[in-house]
């Protein structure tokens, strides 16, 4: 935003966080789900839990292997949120923030990434805790 450049310019290049946050960071997080929920389905359901059906009763493995599932089918869930609302979050960011800088509106534009900013150190401070 700082840049000498004609607002068109600006505009132009705010299309790079789309491409390189929401497109390419979105794919990276995605894959990180994608593995640890794969990981946790075989060591935790698939293998632990697998494993207890010749030494457990049958009753008592029915409801282990019940709760273990529904365990990971709400992190699951939970993983899939973080990432829809990042992505969303992500989206509605630079819609925003390229509406601001096509009207010239550089005041606005700079608190919306302001605004940004704190959201993702408050982010990183629960991640933290």
């Amino acid at each position: 935003m700082n840049e000498d450049v004609s607002y068109k310019v600006k505009y132009k290049d705010l299309s790079g966080i789309y491409e390189y946050i929401y497109e390419d960071a979105g794919k990276a997080l995605y894959e990180i789900y994608d593995k640890t929920v794969k990981d946790m389905y075989d060591i935790y359901y698939d293998g632990i839990i697998k494993d207890a059906y010749d030494t457990e009763d049958y009753d008592v493995w029915s409801d282990a292997s019940s709760d273990a599932y529904d365990d990971w089918s709400n992190c699951l869930s939970d993983i899939y949120d973080v990432w829809s609302y990042m992505q969303s979050d992500i989206y509605e960011f630079q819609s925003d923030l390229r509406s601001e800088v096509y009207d010239h509106d550089d005041e606005r534009a700079q608190k919306k990434m302001d605004k940004f900013k704190k959201s993702i150190l408050r982010m990183k401070e629960d991640a933290n805790d």
